[in-house]
């Protein structure tokens, strides 16, 4: 199904749109009764569809209360809601996960800037790094290139970030950035084989470059 809607959507093009307002929150419904991957990669196509910059328009609220949705799903099949769930055993909705939310940090920041799911994003992505998942690593490490990328770059797509997305980004890097350095030098020491060092150990390099001396500290 989703693939039809998948393939639906990129030989529509624009016409498709005007299914995107009841779509995304059908498939919302869906994720959190079968917590499935492709959920999460349908709001992404769509997100990449309609949802860059101003193109949004009245389908902002659309894609904010969809990544609310399936974000509040994805941490509560992660943290198990009592059971022993973790990332080792669901690589591909980590895999999604970040993908979408790597998605949204490059056209709609605000969504996840300037809202409570920063933090654990965060948090979460830090143990996803060590994901042995080749794929679920990479979107995590996407997800923080991005991440600190609009921290060197906050006006990289001509609209520069509000003052309290800069705020919550810099407060995050601040307080869970030791984390975030900490996975990268044990990636590097040996939790990942020498083919994903590469692809994670360029972190610490912009880190470096953004403030050497507090990721000296860290990494301490």
């Amino acid at each position: 199904l989703c693939r039809c809607y998948k393939h639906t959507a990129r030989n529509c093009g624009e016409w498709f749109r005007v299914l995107v307002p009841k779509l995304i929150p059908q498939v919302c419904a869906w994720f959190e009764q079968h917590p499935h991957s492709c959920f999460l990669y349908m709001v992404n196509v769509c997100l990449t569809a309609f949802g860059q910059g101003a193109r949004v328009g009245d389908l902002l609220p659309v894609f904010s209360e969809a990544y609310r949705r399936m974000t509040a799903s994805t941490f509560q099949l992660l943290t198990g809601n009592g059971h022993r769930h973790t990332l080792v055993d669901h690589p591909d909705v980590v895999d999604d996960f970040f993908e979408l939310s790597g998605k949204v940090l490059r056209f709609q920041p605000l969504l996840l800037l300037e809202s409570e799911l920063l933090t654990p994003t965060f948090q979460c992505g830090c143990e996803a790094l060590h994901l042995q998942h080749k794929e679920a690593g990479r979107s995590a490490y996407r997800f923080f290139d991005n991440i600190i990328d609009l921290l060197q770059r906050p006006t990289r797509h001509g609209v520069p970030l509000s003052e309290a997305s800069l705020t919550n980004l810099r407060n995050v890097i601040g307080t869970y950035g030791q984390k975030l350095v900490a996975q990268v030098i044990t990636a590097i020491g040996g939790a990942l084989p020498a083919s994903r060092v590469k692809l994670v150990s360029p972190l610490l390099k912009v880190l470096i470059e953004v403030d050497a001396k507090m990721t000296a500290q860290w990494a301490q």
